[in-house]
């Protein structure tokens, strides 16, 4: 048991390590501000209950949100021949039909894992454009929201940027699996006792659907978008207590979770809170006059007189 407990420490020793590695070398950190477009009520929401709502990943606006970074991490597990011959290609219907590609129970146990209907990771999308007319249109219900500007100064985790290059992808991706087998081979992770194989197996299945959240299609990239990800099992792995139990809304998509900014583990690991709020940016078919009284009205009610409202210089039809 000792011995085991030993392992588990120097497994998460390992993971921090490679965590800490790729956000520094991989993945580019936001710099000064960055923004996020919402609606009327969102902003009414976040004034008033002080925090933001992380989303599950799953439930964002693109349909493919998790699947493209999933399916490329899949692709370069795949080089040994262990792991079914395509993600994209396995038939979740049919058991006995995916089982046949593979020859070692151990590997397909983690695969399962892996590609499983289940994320814990949730995300809060920024971008880096500042009073763009297509994030009006898309993202503040056709330029009657507003654009939050947020100061990434006293962040204790930065946003990080989204990868659209396929080169950097793959880099990211086979340096990711490549430090997993190492582990698998260093430690033979199988070969342990049911439950604590279960742990370090969720750690790092989740683990590879943080990162697997900064990885989008080309086709996405006009959206310069950063994200401030996070994943409770990650947390929960070492040895933190979650307060905070998921919370949830109806969206476009039905009943969606998320968690809020201000839960302890959020708080503790990101520290996004309201003071981080530098400006609030009408949208450009907003009557301006209204809505700035208005607003600097609620500001002031909620002691939050540190931010500027301001108008976008866009026109909209």
């Amino acid at each position: 048991m000792i011995a085991e407990a030993q392992i588990v420490n120097e497994i998460s020793v390992y993971l921090n390590t490679l965590d800490k590695d790729i956000k520094e070398n991989c993945l580019e950190p936001a710099e000064k501000e960055i923004y996020h477009y919402t609606d009327l009520n969102a902003l009414h929401n976040i004034i008033i209950n002080k925090n933001f709502r992380f989303s599950n990943i799953l439930f964002m606006n693109d349909p493919s949100e998790l699947d493209y970074g999933l399916s490329m991490i899949y692709d370069a597990f795949d080089f040994e021949g262990k792991y079914p011959y395509n993600y994209k290609n396995y038939d979740h219907s049919n058991k006995d039909r995916y089982e046949k590609y593979y020859k070692d129970e151990s590997y397909i146990e983690f695969c399962k894992r892996i590609i499983s209907f289940n994320s814990e990771v949730n995300a809060l999308s920024l971008t880096s454009e500042k009073d763009s007319l297509a994030f009006w249109r898309s993202y503040s219900k056709n330029g009657t929201g507003v654009c939050i500007a947020i100061k990434t100064s006293e962040l204790k985790e930065k946003p990080l940027k989204v990868i659209y290059d396929k080169k950097l992808q793959k880099g990211i991706t086979e340096k990711i699996s490549l430090e997993i087998k190492n582990l698998f081979r260093k430690y033979d992770v199988f070969s342990m006792r049911t439950a604590v194989k279960k742990i370090i197996l969720d750690y790092i299945s989740n683990l590879i659907q943080y990162y697997s959240s900064f990885i989008k299609d080309n086709g996405y990239s006009y959206e310069k978008e950063f994200r401030l990800s996070f994943t409770r099992n990650l947390s929960e792995f070492a040895k933190k207590t979650i307060k905070n139990k998921t919370n949830f809304r109806i969206t476009n998509l039905g009943l969606s979770p998320y968690v809020v900014s201000d839960c302890e583990l959020l708080t503790e690991d990101v520290g996004l809170e309201i003071k981080n709020i530098e400006e609030i940016i009408l949208g450009p078919k907003l009557n301006f006059k209204l809505n700035s009284y208005s607003l600097n009205l609620l500001l002031k009610q909620e002691k939050l007189n540190h931010i500027k409202v301001s108008f976008s210089k866009l026109k909209m039809r």
